[in-house]
């Protein structure tokens, strides 16, 4: 029965590198989640399949749609991102998928030869310093010049300083965002992870990869959507499977705090953050790309990546759930994020925790269920501090629990939670976990 999770979907992530990426273990609780839903019982006897529609409402990176499993019945996938930019590449590899393949060859060649001189100034640009621009060599900072490019073409698209009104110009973004989501960054997009010329050797070598997208996504229909809008088109539809991972609330990279125009305030302090910090790569619940802004280099002045909710925005979305006769599945992320005191103490901010907490009390009685990876001897209390819990998936229905023992032995990310043994998926009911969470509040 778990032949499936052995197949070429499986097999690794898509190659995007981008902010928000569901990394292997959660993408894992969704895809077992998804798979282990029970046929319908009739009268009869006989049965029928649970869904006939999965949602990914907000696909993003597009990796939970690209790694879920061929079901044992049909399923229409449809992605959906409200970002143009980002729904623009999907629809372009789902609509025009030879073209796409066809161009890609043409992408790599204007990589290896572009050799212009705004290029180049436009690379070294990319650093605060000119001494370390200077160490750089010629054809990385060229290459950094067309990444810088690519992000300003897409803040035009954002913007609707460019309209996507032919093929053309589709392609020409799905190019753009090629490239410039095939290497990692730090903090911001504006920030390339662009830094030697093995980063631009794996471009090339990557390029097989996003040729294989094209082959999953020709069968998904793709648009660009508002959240509230596509739940409400589907909302008598008892087939629907909606799975929404939206911008986690009072988190850092999504923290209402900074409105584009504050985007220079936040620069400032993500540089604070990594001088405070040392520089290391690791991961966390949901984003695969560590948030820190190496001092050396240069953000640019404005950078959109994700769009913001407040707790307002979630309380529509919760109400839109609250109707749907079909099933959904909610990730977020019940952790604040930690501060420093005058004594450079490290604490979880007061504000973030009730803000999460009032999230998830807005799901009493509309969430049924709650699965998570949690540490076996971890006290009663799901705490908001301490190891406390990366994320949770709120689902409305009973779901099945994933095996964990199958995911440790895919652990395509090499993930430390799934290399230690004293971790393991668990499903609660929702009041149930609502109790714990309260218990932990005043703990």
């Amino acid at each position: 029965e778990q032949d499936w999770i052995y197949d070429s979907y499986s097999s690794a992530d898509n190659p995007i590198q981008y902010m928000g990426k569901k990394i292997f273990p959660y993408n894992f609780m969704v895809r077992n989640i998804v798979y282990n839903l029970p046929y319908i019982k009739n009268a009869d006897g006989s049965k029928v399949p649970p869904i006939h529609t999965f949602i990914d409402v907000f696909g993003g990176s597009g990796n939970v749609t690209y790694t879920l499993p061929p079901l044992p019945y049909h399923v229409e996938r449809v992605y959906n991102d409200k970002d143009l930019y980002v729904s623009n590449f999907f629809y372009v590899i789902h609509t025009y998928p030879e073209e796409y393949k066809a161009q890609l060859p043409h992408l790599v060649e204007f990589v290896q030869t572009a050799n212009t001189e705004e290029l180049f100034a436009l690379g070294r640009s990319s650093f605060k310093k000119e001494e370390v621009a200077d160490r750089m060599e010629r054809k990385v900072l060229i290459a950094r010049g067309i990444y810088k490019e690519c992000v300003q073409f897409k803040k035009a698209i954002q913007h609707q300083e460019i309209q996507l009104k032919n093929k053309e110009e589709m392609l020409k973004a799905a190019l753009a965002f090629t490239y410039q989501y095939s290497f990692k960054y730090k903090s911001r997009p504006s920030i390339s992870g662009i830094k030697k010329p093995d980063d631009i050797l794996n471009f090339i070598k990557g390029i097989p990869e996003w040729e294989h997208m094209t082959d999953i996504f020709k069968k998904v229909d793709c648009r660009c959507d508002d959240a509230i809008e596509i739940i409400n088109s589907y909302i008598d539809d008892d087939k629907v499977l909606f799975y929404l991972d939206s911008p986690y609330i009072a988190t850092a990279q999504y923290d209402e705090a900074y409105s584009d125009k504050d985007d220079d305030k936040k620069d400032e302090a993500d540089n604070k953050k990594n001088d405070e910090a040392p520089d290391k790569e690791e991961n966390t619940a949901d984003e695969e790309y560590v948030a820190e802004t190496p001092d050396e280099e240069a953000p640019d002045e404005e950078d959109i990546d994700d769009d913001e909710m407040s707790l307002g925005d979630f309380t529509k979305m919760r109400d839109a759930l609250k109707k749907c006769k079909g099933k959904w599945i909610f990730s977020c992320r019940p952790k604040a994020n930690t501060k420093k005191d005058a004594d450079n103490e490290y604490y979880y901010d007061p504000e973030q925790t009730e803000q999460i907490y009032q999230l998830l009390k807005q799901y009493e009685g509309t969430g049924k269920y709650v699965v998570y990876l949690a540490t076996k001897g971890m006290r009663d209390e799901l705490e908001f501090w301490g190891s406390g819990l990366l994320e949770i998936m709120i689902v409305n229905f009973r779901p099945a629990i994933p095996d964990i023992e199958i995911a440790r032995r895919l652990n395509i990310t090499n993930t430390n939670q799934l290399k230690s043994l004293k971790s393991e998926y668990r499903a609660l009911e929702y009041s149930q976990f609502l109790k714990l969470v309260e218990k932990s509040l005043v703990g």
